[in-house]
């Protein structure tokens, strides 16, 4: 009986996961292979390869074992290097079922199944089936009966039957606590300290990958859980803390002792407790403080001077020196010595000072009401006018890997004694502002960082000093992003493909019928990220499979086809654009970049709400063509490169050098408190400068709709419309060369639109642009009907109101007397979807797509060469 309650409600809890993470197996199985052969196009039987499928209901052999995750692969010929997962499995009472497809050529081949556990990160081989072998013939249907009847399929498979564990922890919950470590409860947080206060305490600990926030449970009494905080003495919780801080609200009692632990919270549930920390609030000063640590000095001209990491609860220092080794608080005065106090480090000796030639011994002791604690290392210093501190290193290099990074140097020319390496997480290392490692042996010029987190992107900079401790400047700053390794997924594809990878560069191979319209089917190389994250790379090559094969950079929701996803991409024959998903299976949208073949650079940069798209022809200078404020994602990003052969019967190989992925959070726009004020100057002639320039137009209507125009620029620039508060793109309008450009804005409840200009893509930083903000009063245009229109060297703005969303619409736009530019817009204006710059009679875009029940586009008669120019518009199904 105990064992039929435990297998329902086994089976009742592996279904529900099973369900939300189809890629695990619950048990051990018997398998059947069907075998189908497949057909080309002309009929004739697949040489190249048959699809080989498991659908067959499977029996459960064994009973899962508390806390293990069950893994289930076939290995093709032996090839542990290309087993395949099995996919698509799901539970139904006490059967397994599930879908396995796989590319697999004629001729005679063999067959097994490997059943492993992850535990602590590393895979455990628990059994392995016979092998079997087969004779694979086009042509012909056959069934493979793939019978495990390994005797080693039993061994460690009792699932427990008692009710619950020494832990008190039911052995379901154990289940769901280790069930697929990246889609369930967070792992506990580590490195908590606990610092006493007067009154109080200050606890803090280190952040926990993708939680939500942090629960605090204390209490008077050790042993503190979840489960019985509140039955302790004096115990309360804390929860929703999203700092990885933590001091109590109200006083605590001194001299009483408190224990914490801390958990972390995500959508799945809230991690173990971490480790038991304890401390004793007290009085200020109750304690005598540690000893100083890490006393270095230096001889100066006729001094010197200590260093040394400033004490906790010291309220001043005591040096203590002599001319003869072996100083001591008590000894010092004996060994010719003397004694002073300061309030904090460093520290000089007071004037006459110390003559050169001389050597003398020091050690340093810290203070506080309740005493003087002992002494500091002795440090020895000969006086003496000191060298010149040294140049800096050369040549600094960062090299990552998974929670790691090597940063490498070349030494100075100048003598020298140590090295000091300086890290952050944000650019502008200093030394004030950075963690500091030291390097002791001037012939050692490399070092392994501590570990770090991955997905992170690190600042460094390094320093040199000699043998009288001057320190030389910093470094060029380098910068790496740690990774773990690359995760590789077939997404749809009937081709499966595959990767290889040296370093930062990959070759992939990829099938697929497209990335594009309500699914794509693809090959991607990925990893999985928080947010604000930029990709970077050098698409070297593409296999010409279509004219639309597709290799580029992506931002991806989920691994199912129909996800949301943001791409910037070369294509095979038809030059680079910014494809992107906006919702779970809507269509696809397109803006359009330019034409050009490959090699080319490609970058995808995603922060806050916005994504934007980037081309570079040498990998410096890079040239905005795109930005969108939709989709919006949730953490964690799949971010990697996709590639896509646009024909299902064959595949297409990219190359990829110079892959990095780097955080982009300092990226967000820095908002200044005091943009220029353009009210009452527009339209204002502006000069494009070099960077960034930021208006503001005061005295609008609130929440009305502007057009924002960059009249007749004489070169590059960008024109964006943001949110002050967020920073999010509401509107954007990129300038190539000499074509004026706009976009549409909405002004905020206090009536004010926030600019942002953007001239780094200049040749010079003389180009001028016309900027103006006028009222949006668009033409409604009817469907079906030929309207004759005229416009001047004005930007003329469309609606076509009550079309269907998801239907296809088509702009004609004829008899036209002069040049035009037609601009179709994916979603009001927040996105381009369409560009076309006429010089003939006739433009006509078919096959557009209305994403809501509006379409939105306007016409540019900047290039027009007259006065005026005439035009028939219709628009129709």
């Amino acid at each position: 009986m105990i064992r039929q309650r435990l297998t329902t409600r086994f089976f009742s809890t592996i279904t529900s996961m099973v369900h939300r993470y189809s890629h695990l197996a619950a048990s051990l199985m018997v398998a059947t292979l069907l075998l189908n052969a497949c057909a080309n196009q002309d009929g004739h039987s697949a040489n190249q390869g048959e699809r080989i499928m498991l659908p067959a209901s499977t029996q459960v052999l064994g009973y899962l074992k508390k806390g293990e995750n069950f893994f289930i692969r076939l290995i093709l010929d032996g090839n542990r290097d290309t087993a395949t997962l099995f996919t698509d499995l799901s539970v139904d009472g006490n059967e397994i079922s599930g879908n396995l497809r796989l590319q697999v050529h004629q001729g005679n081949h063999s067959f097994q199944l490997e059943y492993f556990v992850i535990l602590d990160d590393a895979e455990i081989i628990i059994a392995t089936s016979k092998l079997k072998e087969y004779s694979i013939n086009p042509g012909s249907t056959n069934v493979i009966n793939f019978i495990d009847d390994s005797d080693a399929l039993n061994r460690g498979l009792d699932y427990d039957s008692h009710d619950e564990d020494q832990d008190g922890r039911s052995n379901i919950d154990e289940i769901n606590n280790h069930w697929n470590p990246k889609k369930a409860n967070p792992p506990q947080p580590q490195n908590v300290h606990v610092t006493p206060q007067d009154r109080n305490i200050l606890l803090t600990w280190d952040a926990v990958d993708n939680a939500l926030d942090y629960t605090v449970y204390m209490a008077s009494e050790p042993n503190v859980t979840v489960a019985n905080y509140n039955i302790k003495a004096r115990g309360m919780t804390h929860p929703g803390r999203t700092e990885l801080s933590f001091q109590h609200p109200d006083a605590l009692e001194n001299d009483v002792t408190y224990y914490f632990v801390v958990t972390a919270r995500n959508e799945f549930g809230e991690s173990l407790e971490s480790a038991e920390v304890a401390t004793t609030p007290q009085p200020i000063g109750s304690t005598v403080p540690a000893a100083p640590a890490d006393v270095t000095g230096r001889p100066l001209d006729g001094n010197v001077e200590l260093t040394w990491t400033a004490v906790t609860g010291a309220t001043s220092y005591v040096v203590y020196m002599a001319s003869t080794t072996g100083v001591t608080k008590t000894t010092y005065a004996e060994l010719n010595g003397m004694a002073h106090t300061l309030t904090a480090p460093p520290w000089n000796h007071p004037a006459p000072g110390l003559a050169n030639g001389t050597t003398w011994y020091f050690v340093v002791a810290a203070v506080n009401a309740a005493g003087e604690s002992g002494a500091s290392n002795e440090v020895r210093i000969d006086v003496h006018p000191p060298a010149a501190a040294p140049s800096a290193p050369r040549n600094l290099s960062l090299s990552t890997g998974d929670g790691q990074a090597m940063v490498s140097w070349s030494p100075p020319p100048e003598p020298l004694a140590s090295y000091a390496v300086y890290y952050r997480n944000q650019p502008g290392v200093t030394k004030a502002n950075s963690t500091r490692i030291t390097v002791g042996n001037a012939s050692v010029t490399s070092l392994l960082l501590p570990p770090l987190t991955n997905g992170k992107t690190y600042y460094v900079a390094a320093s040199a000093s000699n043998s009288d401790g001057a320190e030389s400047g910093l470094s060029t700053e380098v910068m790496g992003t740690p990774l773990a390794p690359w995760q590789e997924k077939n997404i749809d594809a009937a081709l499966i493909g595959s990767k290889s990878e040296s370093g930062s560069s990959f070759t992939i191979i990829g099938g697929g019928t497209d990335i594009w319209d309500n699914t794509d089917e693809f090959f991607y190389v990925y990893q999985s990220l928080p947010n604000n994250r930029m990709i970077t790379a050098k698409i070297t090559s593409q296999t010409v499979s279509h004219p639309w094969a597709k290799a580029g950079l992506m931002i991806r929701q989920s691994l199912t086809g129909n996800s949301k996803y943001a791409m910037v991409l070369q294509t095979a024959q038809n030059g680079i654009g910014l494809d992107y998903r906006a919702e779970p299976g809507a269509v696809s949208q397109h803006v359009t970049g330019e034409p050009g073949t490959l090699p080319r650079w490609l970058r995808l940069i995603r922060y806050g709400n916005n994504i934007e798209a980037q081309k570079s022809d040498n990998g410096t200078t890079w040239r905005l063509f795109g930005v969108i404020s939709y989709p919006v994602f949730s953490d964690p990003l799949l971010v990697g490169m996709a590639v896509t052969s646009h024909d299902a019967t064959q595949t297409s190989t990219a190359a990829f050098e110079n892959v990095t992925i780097t955080d982009a959070s300092d990226l967000n726009i820095q908002l200044p408190q005091n943009p220029t004020d353009m009210t009452n100057k527009l339209p204002l002639s502006q000069n494009s400068g070099l960077a960034n320039r930021f208006y503001v137009v005061h005295n609008l209507t609130a929440n009305t709709k502007y057009s924002v125009e960059a009249r007749n620029p004489s070169e590059d620039v960008d024109i964006m419309a943001y949110d002050k508060t967020t920073g999010d793109l509401i509107c954007g309008s990129f300038i190539d060369g000499t074509v004026s450009d706009s976009c549409v804005a909405t002004a905020d409840a206090g009536g004010d639109i926030y600019l942002r200009t953007n001239g780094s893509n200049a040749a010079t930083a003389g180009g001028n642009y016309t900027l103006n903000v006028v009222p949006y009063n668009p033409s409604v245009v009817a469907l079906g009907t030929t309207v004759s229109h005229q416009i001047d060297h004005t930007f003329k703005y469309y609606e076509v109101r009550g079309v269907t969303p998801g239907t296809l619409y088509t702009i004609n736009i004829s008899n036209l007397s002069d040049d035009v530019d037609l601009y179709i817009y994916a979603d009001e204006f927040k996105s381009m979807q369409y560009y076309q710059v006429k010089t003939g009679t006739t433009v006509e875009k078919s096959g557009l797509i209305a994403r809501s029940n509006t379409l939105y586009f306007r016409i540019d008669g900047s290039n027009i060469g007259g006065a005026t120019a005439t035009y028939d518009l219709l628009v129709q199904p």
